[in-house]
Formats: C-alpha cells, sequence, structure tokens
C-alpha cells in the first residue's frame, strides 16, 4: 500500500510539473500591453499619454518589435481619448483593431474615442483611426458616456459594429453599424480538409511535416503561402510518400498555409 501511495505521489508531482513547465513568461515591458489577433497574426499595443491632449498608440509584432507608432493629433476635439473596449469577437481586441473591417485597405484601424476633460458635455465621439493617424470614419458625437463596443460577426461573415453609451440608471443607447469588410481574409476562408493528417509539430521552430493524399504514381504541385497570400515556395509531390518535410528555420514568425489541389491546411512558426 505505501508503495502504491508513493507511486501516486510521484506520478502527481511529475503531472504537476508538466503542466507547470507550460507556463512560461515571455517578456516584460514596463506599460500596459494588450494583445490582438488580426488575419491569425498577433500584435501587442499600448496607449500612452505623453499630454493631457497627446495621446500616442504603439503596436508591435508578434516578434515585439515595433510596428508602428500612432500619434493621435488631427482629431479636433478638446477632450480626453480612449481605446473602445471591443471584445465580442476574439479577433478583434482591446480598441476593435482589425484589418479590412472598416475599408478595405490593408493598414491597421481601431476604435478611439474622445469626450471632454470635464465632462461639461454628456456627449462622447467615436472615431476609426488607422495605423496611420488618418481618421477613418467619424461616427458623430453621441449622447451619453461611452460605454464600449462590441465587433459581432454574422453567418455569412459580415459584421456589425455595436457602440454603447450611458447617463444614469434610467439612460442607455446603443447604435449598430453595419460594417463593409468581412472578418476573415479570403486566405483565411480557405477550406480545410480534414480527412488529411494535421502539420506536425504545429507551432514549429525548425522542420514542420506537411501531410498529403496522391494517388500511387500521381505528381502535383505544394504551394506554401504566408497569410498575405505571398507564395514562399513551391514543391513537387508524389503519391508514392504522405508528406514532405519543410525547413522553415528562416521563416519569420505567424501563420502559414500550404495547398495543393484545392485542399490546403495550416500551420505556425514560431520562434
Amino acid at each position: 500500500m505505501k508503495k502504491f501511495a508513493l507511486f501516486v505521489c510521484i506520478a502527481l508531482l511529475s503531472l504537476t510539473t508538466r503542466i507547470s513547465a507550460q507556463i512560461t513568461k515571455i517578456h516584460a515591458v514596463d506599460e500596459y500591453w494588450y494583445t490582438a489577433v488580426i488575419d491569425d497574426t498577433v500584435y501587442y499595443f499600448s496607449e500612452i499619454r505623453t499630454h493631457e491632449l497627446n495621446y500616442i498608440v504603439k503596436i508591435y509584432n508578434q516578434d515585439f518589435s515595433l510596428y508602428r507608432i500612432v500619434n493621435i493629433t488631427n482629431i479636433p476635439d478638446t477632450c480626453s481619448w480612449n481605446l473602445l473596449w471591443a471584445n465580442n469577437y476574439n479577433q478583434y481586441g482591446r480598441g476593435a483593431m482589425s484589418k479590412r473591417l472598416f475599408n478595405a485597405d490593408n493598414k491597421i484601424e481601431f476604435c478611439y474615442y474622445t469626450q471632454p476633460i470635464n465632462y461639461s458635455s454628456q456627449t462622447y465621439h467615436p472615431y476609426i483611426i488607422n495605423e496611420n493617424g488618418e481618421i477613418v470614419f467619424d461616427f458623430g458625437e453621441i449622447t451619453g458616456s461611452c460605454a464600449g463596443g462590441g465587433v459581432t460577426v454574422l453567418a455569412d461573415g459580415s459584421c456589425r459594429l455595436n457602440l454603447y453609451s450611458s447617463g444614469n440608471e434610467h439612460y442607455n443607447h446603443t447604435e449598430i453599424y453595419a460594417l463593409p469588410g468581412k472578418c476573415y481574409t479570403s486566405i483565411a476562408e480557405v477550406k480545410e480538409n480534414t480527412s488529411i493528417h494535421p502539420p506536425y509539430p504545429n507551432p514549429s521552430q525548425s522542420i514542420v511535416n506537411l501531410p498529403y493524399q496522391l494517388k500511387k504514381g500521381e505528381v502535383a504541385a505544394m504551394y506554401i503561402y504566408n497569410i498575405n497570400g505571398q507564395l514562399m515556395e513551391q514543391k513537387q509531390i508524389e503519391g508514392s510518400f504522405d508528406k514532405i518535410m519543410l525547413n522553415v528555420s528562416n521563416y519569420p514568425s505567424g501563420l502559414y498555409i500550404y495547398t495543393y489541389n484545392g485542399i490546403s491546411r495550416k500551420f505556425i512558426v514560431q520562434r
């Protein structure tokens, strides 16, 4: 009985060690950072007040390198600033950061709102701002104080943006906007064949196995794309085998897609 109890303790300790080992600190910074996933790529961003009327947003890539500093200087209101909370859909984090959601270009956009510093007017003024600090859309003044926002995805991939405001316990207000873009790109819309084994290891740092299915003697071309649709490599595959071993040691971190004969699967390179 004692041996059995000892075995159980060792097994539990081993399991606890394995579980704990999965939690790893990968970065630390003396700012408030938020995480957004756009086109299956991770971005980090922070808001910094340099002055009462001067705000900047810093956007970082998944590898923590700086992507862009957005200086919010051309909004005409004399007011305080803040990003909207828009967290109803996991592709859009704080500030509803996105690409091609509010228009068709490839620039990162986010929701921003202004409000009088002394709250003398019970209104707030939301905007869509892009990574160059340009106003993409002006919603105009909305009565009440900003209570946040939410992006919702419909079955056809189209989106709705809800802006919430409140005044007191007797006043709540919602404005609903249909957005011109979709919540996914044509690359992300590619249908995967789930009968084929998934790529492994996934994520990968060096070598990733890409399974495929061909008839014996059949030859086909396999294409590897990044999330922006850029062709990374082309390989010839043949039915005598069921996978290739792709060296991704020189690939930047991010999401990739391999496709052949109209079949596709996704894999991630992560440093």
